[in-house]
């Protein structure tokens, strides 16, 4: 009886003791190099149902070793199901040489309604310093060297120049395509020899012809012109402002006229292969360029004979 009783004290005693914790401090080397830094590893094993209170560190352990940077915590695997193990490194550094013993590092975990503190344990390091030799003469101070040039640093510039570069060839580009339409513009014709408007159409007629400016590619510039020449013989022959009308509205005033019965849709034909051109981008054969302008000859000829009739007819009336 009194051996059971013993045994059932003892079992009491066990069932009093604080749960398994174990925590230890490690590094990848325990030797480090002044100002050198290395991985100082933090690392505790508990049972499942604890919970532990991590240690909330500054930015330095004890007088001789200070914390550069720190790791998050990581919970890793361990072969029995019954425990979590955690582990948080720290880059550290020392700019004393010695030998050192690392202060342990507290911390808390609750086991039931229990707080129970434990802590890390010491961890002593050695420090060394690079071995200067006394016997030498004292060098110099080295001057700033030379770090060179990388292609990231000209690439700013680099696209700098490209865009003024293309700049300046979209302002060429601009100016000489402008200049080009100031010399296509202007149909020369002297004052002096302009007595009526069939006469200046016949003579700015002529010098399109003779230039011919299909030949040279500038489609578009030549039948521009003859258009222009016939919306200026309309205007100085019957007073009527067409040059800012477009082709349909020339053709709705020229309907309600009367004068596309005396050319014969002629003028409809002419808009519209002209249209074609200047909208369109439509190529015309030669002799479709040659057929425009004998037609717009035939067309200013048949317009003035009607015109000259009118005048004769209104000449007779008044008489």
């Amino acid at each position: 009886m009194k051996k059971v009783g013993i045994f059932i004290f003892i079992l009491a005693l066990f069932a009093q003791l604080p749960a398994q914790v174990e925590a230890n401090l490690r590094m990848n080397k325990d030797t480090l190099w002044l100002g050198s830094p290395d991985t100082l590893w933090l690392e505790l094993e508990q049972e499942r149902n604890l919970t532990v209170i991590w240690p909330l560190l500054s930015d330095s352990l004890g007088p001789h070793l200070e914390i550069l940077s720190k790791t998050p915590l990581d919970t890793l695997a361990t072969n029995d199901s019954n425990t979590l193990r955690y582990r948080q490194g720290m880059q550290v550094v020392s700019y004393d040489s010695g030998a050192w013993v690392l202060p342990t590092i507290p911390f808390q975990y609750l086991d039931k309604q229990d707080t129970i503190f434990a802590e890390f344990p010491e961890k002593s390091i050695v420090v060394l310093a690079p071995a200067v030799d006394l016997s030498k003469d004292i060098r110099g101070i080295e001057g700033v060297l030379d770090p060179g040039y990388h292609w990231m640093e000209w690439l700013p510039w680099l696209l700098l120049s490209l865009g003024l570069i293309t700049l300046c060839v979209f302002v060429v580009k601009w100016w000489l395509r402008r200049k080009q339409k100031q010399k296509e513009i202007p149909v020369p014709i002297p004052q002096e020899e302009l007595v009526n408007p069939l006469e200046e159409a016949l003579a700015s007629l002529e010098i399109i012809r003779k230039r011919a400016d299909w030949k040279q590619g500038k489609v578009k510039a030549y039948y521009s012109d003859l258009v222009d020449l016939m919306r200026r013989y309309i205007e100085r022959s019957y007073g009527v402002e067409v040059s800012e009308m477009t082709s349909a509205e020339w053709l709705s005033w020229w309907q309600r006229s009367g004068l596309a019965k005396q050319d014969g849709g002629k003028l409809k034909q002419l808009l519209q292969l002209a249209d074609m051109v200047k909208f369109a981008k439509q190529n015309p054969t030669d002799q479709e360029h040659l057929w425009m302008v004998e037609t717009i000859n035939a067309w200013l000829l048949i317009l003035e004979k009607e015109k000259q009739a009118s005048s004769n007819q209104d000449l007779e009336e008044k008489e």
